[in-house]
């Protein structure tokens, strides 16, 4: 159909008739219900962060409901032990919950608590996206107070992030500054807003790191909303060759195999405050040096 080829930059102006009929052609041509691809197997010469981590994965979805999305996956390690980090995790226009279980479950598998949701529309605005992740963040915490709930005391409440791609990128902007400063780390996956008013950036107080498509058919501004943030720890990877649609459902899963590692690089170094993962993230780190030996970004920035 070569909807690559198309020019799918949305504009503050588009019609709604306009996006409903860009959300038929993704869900017609890109699987919008696709069935996700099953968890990567170890590979031997790849990097920590990019393999499946020790532990195990549960979930459940009861009790989960909230007025502020459509629906709730809660994925937490099986056997851990002390308190965990967590994060809320979207996908973007037109993506269900499932389509970014390849992220949630191997988060979980690091020993990150993720709860991953629907938006109440999900052929919305980003603000509708916000407000399910602003949810998300406070269902972690009431999830961790109610007796009987799987995560019951299994969260550090200050080791909270929020997680989200394309609309649901934007929205992490906009949940982060509703927030202000709750948020122990704001990440943004190939983030899309309709306006980026730069009140939205100067209020982003948490460390905040940008990951995007080099190729991005859609989302083309992660480079223009990094140079927006304020002077705060942050972080910006383009990934060479990479396109909007690999970062959900059964999309290319070598470009998932590089955005994991930095997903999880990032979490690791500012929710679980593991120092070891900023050599993924560091000018000079091993793991870093790494990837730009192999031609993994197009454009890189990290700043502490």
């Amino acid at each position: 159909m070569g909807l690559a080829k198309l020019d799918f930059a949305f504009k503050s102006t588009a019609s709604k008739a306009s996006l409903f009929l860009v959300a038929l052609m993704l869900q017609g041509c890109f699987g919008g219900g696709s069935t996700p691809p099953p968890p990567p197997e170890t590979d031997p010469v790849a990097q920590t962060l990019t393999n499946p981590g020790d532990s195990k994965v549960c979930s459940y979805t009861s009790g989960l409901g909230d007025e502020g999305y459509s629906s709730a996956i809660v994925t937490y390690p099986c056997n851990a032990t002390g308190l965990l980090p967590a994060t809320t995790l979207t996908g973007g226009y037109t993506n269900t919950k499932e389509q970014m279980v390849w992220l949630s479950e191997h988060l979980t598998s690091h020993g990150y608590v993720v709860i991953a949701m629907t938006p109440t529309n999900r052929f919305g605005n980003p603000e509708i996206w916000g407000k399910a992740h602003v949810a998300g963040f406070n269902k972690l915490a009431a999830e961790n107070a109610r007796s009987g709930s799987p995560i019951s005391n299994k969260i550090n409440l200050d080791r909270r992030a929020i997680t989200g791609f394309s609309m649901g990128g934007g929205g992490v902007f906009i949940a982060a500054q509703q927030l202000a400063g709750q948020n122990a780390a704001t990440l943004a996956l190939a983030p899309f807003l309709y306006s980026s008013p730069q009140a939205l950036f100067d209020a982003q107080v948490s460390p905040t790191m940008i990951l995007g498509s080099e190729l991005d058919e859609i989302a083309k501004n992660s480079e223009k909303y990094y140079a927006q943030l304020p002077n705060i720890e942050k972080g910006l990877g383009m990934f060479t060759g990479a396109s909007h649609y690999d970062w959900y459902g059964s999309g290319d899963q070598d470009a998932k195999a590089e955005f994991r590692t930095l997903v999880t690089a990032f979490l690791d170094a500012k929710v679980k405050g593991d120092n070891s993962a900023y050599g993924y993230l560091d000018k000079g780190g091993t793991e870093h040096q790494a990837h730009l030996d192999d031609d993994w970004f197009s454009a890189y920035d990290y700043v502490r």
